[in-house]
Parts: structure tokens; C-alpha cells; sequence
């Protein structure tokens, strides 16, 4: 005998909890993967604010570090511009000098002395000669600062001090200042008169001389 067919009302509502079952699982798994996806989201946000925020404080650090430099560069200059200066105003206030005879030492320590750029143990020019030669002997410039003498020019002030060539027997002494630039500025007294020069390289400035040996006293800036 055939089996009694379900109510229509029971099949209904069978249909409907089994329908409802299935939103609710795929309602369940929509929640599921929308919360990981909000979690990976959220958690991509704070790497990218933690990144953002190493980004900020690493400009401030090279913004800080440029502004240290440009700083200092800045100071650089001015040190500069005013040991310069010193320089010029040392020369103005020696620009009267006149001495008979062969002083360009003493021209020089007048110099230093006005630019306080003297060294404290500089020998006095009337008891010292800038060189020995074959007819002079004695208590000299260059025997007595050999062990700070340079072949070149530094930076700011030097002595510069020359023999040999065309003048054997008179020994020169003169100042020079070596600018920013490599440029030179060249005082000297020769001649019972001062002269001022400008050079644009150490070739320039030794062969404005007849001498063939040079050496250089730095003072600094």
C-alpha cells in the first residue's frame, strides 16, 4: 500500500528551516571573512602608520642633521669672512711702514702683531735673520720654526720665507693669506716700500720672486 503523502504545510515549513539554515551559515561565513578581512585591513593601517610615523622621524632626524650642517657651513663662512678681514685690516694698519734696510721681518712681525696672529715665542727681528747664508750667520727664522715649516700654504695666515736663486745672499720674508678659494694675497716689504699682490696659484705667487727654495709658516685662520 503506497505511503501516505507529507502535509503540504509540513514540507512547506521543512523547506523554509532548511532555506534558513543556509543564509545563516552563509550570513555566518560573510561575518567570518569580513571580520578577517577587517582584521588584515585594520592590521596593514597601523604597519603603514608605524612605517609613516618612522618616515616622519627619520625626516625630522635628516631635516635636523641638514640644518646642523648648513648651520656649521654657515659659521664655516663667517670665520672665514672675518679672519679675512683681520687680514685687510692688518695690512691697512701696517700700510705706513717704513724702515731703511733689509726688514721685511719686521715689517712681518708688525704685521702679525696688528692681525694677532704673532706666535708667543716669535724672535725678535733685530736679533734674528730669516736665513743663513754663506756670509751671515746666526740665530735665524728658519732653523728656529723648521719643525712646523710646510712646502705650501695653508689655509689663512703663513709667513712665507725664501732663499737661494737670484738672491743668495739676502734671504726674504713675506706674508701670505691662502683664501677660500685657493686664491692668494701676498704682502711683503721690499725696497723700503710695502707691496700688496693677488695670485691665483702658488706657481703665481713663488714666481713673482727670483728665489728658488720656499718655505711656509701657517698661523691659521
Amino acid at each position: 500500500m503506497p505511503a501516505a503523502a507529507e502535509p503540504e504545510e509540513k514540507k512547506g515549513l521543512f523547506t523554509g528551516l532548511k532555506d534558513w539554515g543556509k543564509r545563516k551559515l552563509d550570513s555566518i561565513g560573510q561575518g567570518i571573512v569580513g571580520g578577517a578581512v577587517y582584521a588584515m585591513d585594520a592590521r596593514l593601517r597601523v604597519q603603514n602608520e608605524v612605517i609613516g610615523m618612522g618616515k616622519v622621524q627619520n625626516g625630522i632626524k635628516d631635516g635636523a642633521g641638514e640644518w646642523r650642517n648648513g648651520l656649521a657651513g654657515q659659521e664655516n663662512l663667517e670665520e672665514l669672512a672675518q679672519s679675512e678681514m683681520m687680514w685687510r685690516q692688518a695690512l691697512e694698519a701696517s700700510n705706513g711702514f717704513n724702515l731703511e734696510g733689509h726688514n721685511c721681518d719686521t715689517y712681518c712681525t708688525e704685521v702679525l702683531s696688528k692681525g694677532n696672529k704673532k706666535p708667543a715665542d716669535w724672535p725678535d727681528p733685530n736679533q734674528t735673520i730669516v736665513a743663513e747664508t754663506k756670509k751671515r750667520k746666526g740665530a735665524n727664522y728658519l732653523d728656529y720654526y723648521k719643525d712646523d715649516l710646510v712646502t705650501s700654504p695653508q689655509d689663512g695666515w703663513n709667513a712665507m720665507m725664501m732663499q737661494g736663486g737670484s738672491f743668495p745672499e739676502t734671504p726674504h720674508m713675506a706674508l701670505v693669506y691662502k683664501k677660500d678659494n685657493g686664491s692668494f694675497s701676498l704682502s711683503h716689504y721690499s725696497s723700503n716700500r710695502v707691496e700688496s699682490h693677488e695670485f691665483d696659484s702658488i706657481e703665481a705667487l713663488q714666481n713673482f720672486f727670483g728665489y728658488n727654495e720656499f718655505a711656509y709658516l701657517p698661523f691659521g685662520q
